[in-house]
């Protein structure tokens, strides 16, 4: 089962913003292009989907998380930022439900240690 190891509460949302800042957003992925279509898995408040969605417009970003408090903040961030080609939905890592082939490229940042079995979800 995945658990939320630090929780969801907005205190924990404002130090993922933080964190994000410090790492950086989508610098680690220099194979960006527009067009693409991307999946982020474990997607969080949508920081890195997001920022990925700016620069493959007119590409789409799926982003997938368990949490539905994390993927309502990752819908307001999209909303506030002016993000329409992102989308966010309820999953699970280890069990997605999309077909294969169906993404150019795939995230999973900061997901690993939240789940049980890591090399199931990879």
């Amino acid at each position: 089962m995945t658990v939320y190891v630090h929780g969801v509460s907005r205190a924990e949302q404002e130090r993922l913003e933080r964190q994000h800042r410090l790492v950086g957003g989508t610098a680690f992925l220099p194979r960006l292009r527009p067009g693409m279509a991307v999946l982020d898995v474990g997607c969080g408040i949508g920081m890195v989907a997001c920022g990925v969605a700016a620069k493959i417009v007119p590409g789409r970003v799926l982003g997938v998380d368990r949490q539905p408090a994390q993927l309502a903040a990752a819908r307001r961030r999209a909303r506030r930022e002016g993000i329409r080609n992102a989308s966010f939905r309820i999953g699970k890592a280890e069990a997605l439900d999309l077909p294969d082939a169906s993404f150019d490229l795939v995230i999973c940042r900061f997901l690993l240690e939240h789940v049980a079995d890591p090399i199931e979800v990879l």
